[in-house]
């Protein structure tokens, strides 16, 4: 069976693709999914707070807490996941972002180890 959805790969600079997604019309408002496995970087955490996107969220967002000062710049409605065992962000790391951001949506889940969004992943 084939999707409605139409596919292509992109090229949004040198060295970077991304995968573009068409609804049925071919046409629309669509989120923007930047992925990085090392953290919070120049270009994606702090896009909530350096551009004009609507929404934001995270899924066991690293380095965020070190990056409060950028927080006031944040206009956009914020979610976070985080896990509640995570070897890598401390619950104290996710206390701050939440003091932080009081605005923000922040999910911890009681029972996740970091990475628990991936399906592939036993934890």
């Amino acid at each position: 069976m084939n999707s409605p959805v139409k596919t292509q790969w992109v090229d949004i600079a040198p060295g970077c693709a991304g995968l573009l997604a068409l609804p049925p019309a071919g046409h629309g408002p669509g989120p923007v999914l930047w992925q990085e496995i090392f953290g919070v970087n120049a270009h994606i955490w702090l896009a909530a707070a350096t551009t004009d996107v609507d929404a934001a969220g995270a899924f066991c967002g690293g380095g965020i807490q070190a990056r409060l000062d950028r927080a006031p710049a944040v206009r956009c409605p914020l979610q976070f996941h985080y896990a509640a065992h995570d070897d890598h962000i401390p619950l104290d790391a996710v206390q701050h972002v939440q003091a932080a951001m009081p605005q923000a949506e922040v999910h911890v889940y009681p029972d996740a180890m970091h990475g628990f969004n991936r399906w592939a992943r036993a934890s």
